[in-house]
C-alpha cells in the first residue's frame, strides 16, 4: 500500500507570553473559530487540565471535493490537542476517511513567543493518495494558516 505524506510547517511570533499561547491554543474559543472557519454548527469541545477534545461532525459539502467521494455523509473528526509545557500536540482522527492530520506547534518562552506549527497530513490510499494529498494539501495549509490568525484573536479578546 502506498502511503505518502506532506510535510507542513510555519513559524510564527504572537505578542503574548507561551503560558497564555497555550491557553489560547486549548481554549473554546480557538475551537469554536475552526469550526467558524470549516462552516461546522454541529461540535462541542472539553478541556480536561493540559487536554482539549473537539468533536465535530463536518458534512461532505463542507470537505475539499477530492474528498466527498469518500465521505458521501460527511464525518466525524475528533481534534485532540494536549499540552506538554510549551509544546502542543495536535491529531486529527475523520472517522471513515482515509486521512491523517498531526501538527504539532512549539513555542519559545518571552514575550513576543515564537511558534513553530509543524505538520503532517497523510492519505492513506494506494496509488490516488499521492494525487488526492496534492489537492488536499492547499485546503490543509490554509486551515493552518488561519490558525495562526485565530490565535491571535483569542489572545486579542482576553
Amino acid at each position: 500500500m502506498h502511503n505518502s505524506h506532506m510535510h507542513i510547517s510555519r513559524s510564527f511570533t504572537l505578542d503574548a507570553p507561551a503560558d497564555q499561547v497555550v491557553t489560547a491554543l486549548l481554549s473554546s474559543e480557538l475551537a469554536a473559530k475552526r469550526m467558524e472557519l470549516l462552516g461546522v454548527t454541529d461540535f462541542d469541545h472539553q478541556i480536561d487540565g493540559t487536554t482539549a477534545t473537539t468533536h465535530a461532525k463536518v458534512p461532505a459539502e463542507k470537505l475539499p471535493s477530492q474528498a466527498r467521494s469518500f465521505v458521501k455523509n460527511g464525518v466525524d473528526a475528533t481534534v485532540k490537542a494536549v499540552a506538554n509545557g510549551n509544546i502542543v500536540n495536535y491529531d486529527l482522527d475523520l472517522k471513515g476517511a482515509p486521512v491523517d492530520l498531526s501538527w504539532t506547534i512549539a513555542l519559545t518562552d518571552g514575550t513576543p513567543t515564537a511558534g513553530e506549527l509543524d505538520g503532517e497530513f497523510k492519505v492513506k490510499i494506494p496509488i490516488m493518495g499521492a494525487k488526492i494529498e496534492q489537492k488536499g494539501a492547499g485546503w490543509v495549509d490554509r486551515l493552518l494558516g488561519a490558525e495562526v490568525r485565530n490565535i491571535e484573536e483569542v489572545l486579542a479578546d482576553k
